[in-house]
């Protein structure tokens, strides 16, 4: 089973621009061009505009780790997971790529010691909280945003809002959690500029696996606590499928029906 060229397209697209933007606005504030705030509020936006076009096409995940909470949450399968994983990768390598390509030597040399290629990092590294946690409490909390009001905005008839809530709750974990974590919440976005840069620490475990953990904890709360059963968990398209499915059946048996017989159960 293939996944269709314009879902990795888009995915590609989503991520590749969430890495370029992202990392340029962590490299501008690192030298002082802007702030923690800018950081947080140019990830949203991205994320708002490429989350609102590319719903309908692939559900916008943008995210590895969005990706295996979907998976998860019976909403991709494994074969479809990976495809949509390589495309991210590979679009967030393009766009920290292009940002190495771009980079000058001046501000090379002055970020050198900080971000090396728009590499999260924490804003403020003399807090002591663990990183990890809070990439992992910001990733639920993004989580939760897109599975409720993304991935199931049809059924919570939240199709106009969905993408604005969801780029709000990026917006305000990233100017929280960038504090402690850099905020990458993103392995895609995270990992790519420093294997372009070869910046490796022990903060790109953390930002690799701490959303990981995050978006696939908040799946299993939001499952438990809003998915009754298997049914109401389906995709609508499958559902509107299904019924469709079963208004011909009805309509078949009837007309086969002997006359004056009325049908009174249809099995599925």
């Amino acid at each position: 089973m293939f996944v269709e060229s314009k879902i990795l397209i888009v995915e590609f697209i989503g991520t590749f621009a969430l890495t370029y933007i992202g990392s340029w606005a962590i490299i501008y504030n690192d030298i002082a061009m802007i702030t923690n705030t800018g950081v947080a509020l140019a990830t949203a936006l991205t994320a708002l505009v490429f989350t609102i076009f590319a719903i309908p096409i692939s559900g916008a995940h943008f995210n590895p780790a969005i990706t295996l909470s979907m998976v998860v949450a019976k909403r991709v399968d494994w074969t479809s997971a990976t495809f949509y994983m390589m495309a991210q990768f590979l679009g967030a390598i393009v766009g920290a790529g292009f940002i190495f390509i771009q980079l000058n030597s001046d501000i090379s040399k002055q970020i050198n010691d900080l971000s090396g290629l728009g590499v999260p990092h924490p804003s403020n590294p003399k807090y002591d909280v663990s990183p990890f946690w809070g990439e992992a409490i910001g990733s639920f909390f993004i989580m939760y945003a897109y599975i409720a009001l993304v991935a199931d905005s049809t059924k919570n008839q939240t199709e106009k809002i969905g993408a604005a809530a969801f780029a709000f709750a990026i917006f305000f974990t990233t100017m929280t959690v960038g504090e402690i974590s850099g905020a990458g919440l993103n392995p895609a976005r995270s990992l790519a500029p420093a294997i372009v840069s070869g910046m490796f620490s022990k903060m790109q475990f953390v930002h690799f696996l701490g959303p990981i953990v995050g978006c696939l904890l908040s799946t299993v709360v939001y499952r438990s606590v809003y998915v009754d059963d298997e049914e109401d968990a389906k995709d609508p398209a499958l559902k509107k499928l299904e019924s469709d499915e079963n208004q011909q059946i009805l309509a078949g048996n009837a007309n086969a029906a002997p006359e004056g017989i009325e049908l009174t159960e249809i099995k599925k």
